[in-house]
């Protein structure tokens, strides 16, 4: 049987064997190689690839690790943020989760020696809340998604309104009965008691009685507009004052009795009540057109940042899709034979020579050593040749100097790539 058979019982034993984790100490992270054995990785160590690897890691130490250091925390944080996004969980438990992932970067390659120090430098940066307890470290996830901070702030709003509602009430009462206590000199002092029985029957019956009254002046002055439509105009002017004192005695005044203490308290109250409702659907109409403008603004920079076409034939560039075979080319370089429309690919790879079509969105751009050739992607000096001279890892562009034009520039990692 032939090494590269398909489905041959050797194959489908050493596929067996490959899957889940295996051990740490036996995984190459620059080269992304796991070996099964102790055998197997002084053989990978000796091989040429890896001492080529060795050799640009050299050159690039601080980088490397910073880049590795880089996704390994935004690998972490993005598991928190879906998996644990609103609790209290265990350091570990997240590790776990994390190097399920057989393609995870492993912390060995990072500059975190240990979790307890990974843990300590997201409570210091102010992304996780950080407790040290018997058991190990628990973290809290800080969510700062600027809708779920708008969110949660309406909620707590709406909390202390309501909360402060009550209090506002009894603070208005207190005011009243000293306003009247201060009027009323020679009277009692008003003093807050709590109702009774006998007082909750009188207000019901001052409502009742309040409009029944109203309904009555109402019909009245109806009648009596009637029959004086009838009466001689010149009589009426005649007899004005007889009509005003009977007038008056027929239509006595409903509010001609004092309102007690405790009726101006709750008819001030109703007022109020009123008035707070009136403020509260203010400040709602004000959120919603905030909440509209937000939106449009949104949507105005989702126009604005609309994905353009970058991909150019005859550029190296690093495939990034995880999912893709499996995995199988994550991470691997090629270069660009010909592009089918604006945003696909047709790309050879460097070391197995697969042809494989690929979108632009699974693509990265590859940055070479200095002084080499490069092909500016995007802005305004699109396809032309250039060379590197100075890269900035800080800031991550590089300087370029354009032959043609006698002109050096500084582009992002993202605008130019390594030309094959």
């Amino acid at each position: 049987m032939g090494k590269g058979d398909a489905l041959t019982p050797k194959q489908i034993a050493n596929k067996i064997k490959a899957k889940g984790l295996q051990r740490l100490r036996w995984y190459c992270q620059l080269c992304e190689k796991q070996c099964r054995d102790e055998n197997g990785f002084k053989c990978h160590v000796a091989s040429e690839a890896h001492m080529r690897q060795m050799e640009i890691f050299s050159n690039k130490s601080s980088f490397i690790v910073s880049q590795y250091s880089k996704e390994f925390e935004e690998d972490f944080l993005r598991i928190m943020s879906r998996q644990f996004i609103n609790s209290r969980v265990l350091a570990n438990q997240v590790y776990a989760e994390y190097i399920k992932d057989r393609h995870h970067i492993h912390m060995n390659a990072t500059e975190w020696t240990s979790l307890t120090e990974f843990v300590k430098y997201l409570g210091k940066t102010s992304k996780c809340i950080v407790e040290e307890t018997p058991k190990g470290w628990y973290i809290t996830f800080i969510n700062r998604d600027p809708d779920y901070v708008m969110r949660k702030e309406l909620e707590e709003r709406k909390e202390k309104a309501e909360l402060n509602e009550e209090e506002r009430q009894k603070l208005q009462i207190e005011k009243q009965i000293k306003e009247l206590n201060k009027n009323k000199t020679n009277e009692e002092e008003i003093k807050p008691t709590q109702l009774s029985k006998e007082d909750l029957e009188k207000m019901s019956s001052l409502e009742f009685n309040i409009k029944s009254t109203n309904l009555t002046t109402t019909t009245k002055t109806n009648t009596t507009s009637n029959i004086f439509d009838k009466v001689i105009t010149s009589k009426i002017d005649d007899n004005n004052n007889n009509s005003n004192n009977n007038n008056n005695q027929i239509n006595p005044k409903p509010y001609t009795k004092k309102m007690s203490a405790i009726e101006e308290i709750m008819f001030k109250g109703k007022e109020k009540e009123k008035l707070q409702k009136e403020k509260l659907e203010f400040e709602k109409q004000q959120q919603q057109q905030q909440q509209q403008q937000q939106e449009q603004q949104q949507k105005q920079e989702s126009n604005n940042n609309e994905e353009k076409p970058w991909i150019i034939k005859d550029i190296v560039v690093k495939i990034i899709d995880k999912e893709l075979a499996n995995g199988k080319y994550y991470k691997q370089k090629g270069y660009i034979v010909s592009v089918e429309n604006e945003f696909l690919a047709k790309v050879k790879l460097l070391d197995s020579g697969d042809v494989l079509k690929i979108d632009q969105t699974f693509l990265e751009t590859v940055i070479p050593q200095i002084n080499s050739t490069v092909i500016i992607v995007n802005g305004k000096y699109r396809g032309k040749e250039a060379t590197i001279k100075e890269v900035n890892f800080n800031d991550f562009n590089a300087k370029l100097y354009l032959k043609d034009i006698d002109i050096t520039i500084t582009l992002p990692y993202e605008n130019f790539s390594k030309q094959y």
